[in-house]
């Protein structure tokens, strides 16, 4: 898989390609971050200390009926400017989530004109991680603002 089609297709972008692995009727592709592109998340500084690095495992959009999962090495870093321990960004996923951005949108497409449980069953996640993608979008752009 090449840098262009994680960028177009999956929307990683900084972080580079390493390598792909098929395993159980699934395509796993590994991605790193370049020693370039570290930066603190808090205050955005390069005056870093890599404290470790982590492997996570994220769901993008599949291609025909193959399941793509994103495995990233992701850095933590102790950042000598604010002090503080963070791992770095990751742009292509929001925050404490295990899909990607696009995975999102491709959900709330399918949703459309299919169900919770049939867009689960299609995608091979659980009905739960559809709901809270639903429920999170419908939160944000529906929310009514006097009860906030």
């Amino acid at each position: 898989m090449s840098q262009s089609v994680l960028y177009h297709e999956h929307g990683v972008s900084v972080y580079r390609y390493q390598s792909t692995f098929y395993k159980n009727g699934k395509t796993f592709v590994r991605i790193y971050l370049p020693r370039e592109e570290y930066r603190c998340s808090c205050c955005g500084s390069d005056h870093i200390w890599v404290k470790e690095t982590i492997i996570r495992e994220f769901r993008s959009v599949p291609v025909g009926s193959r399941e793509i999962i994103i495995v990233a090495s992701i850095p933590k870093f102790y950042c000598h400017e604010c002090k503080a321990i963070r791992q770095a960004s990751i742009p292509f996923a929001r925050p404490k989530k295990h899909y990607t951005k696009r995975f999102e949108r491709y959900v709330l497409s399918l949703l459309r004109g299919a169900t919770v449980q049939f867009v689960a069953d299609l995608l091979g996640v659980s009905w739960v991680t559809i709901r809270d993608i639903e429920k999170e979008y419908l939160g944000k752009h529906f929310a009514n603002p006097s009860l906030k």
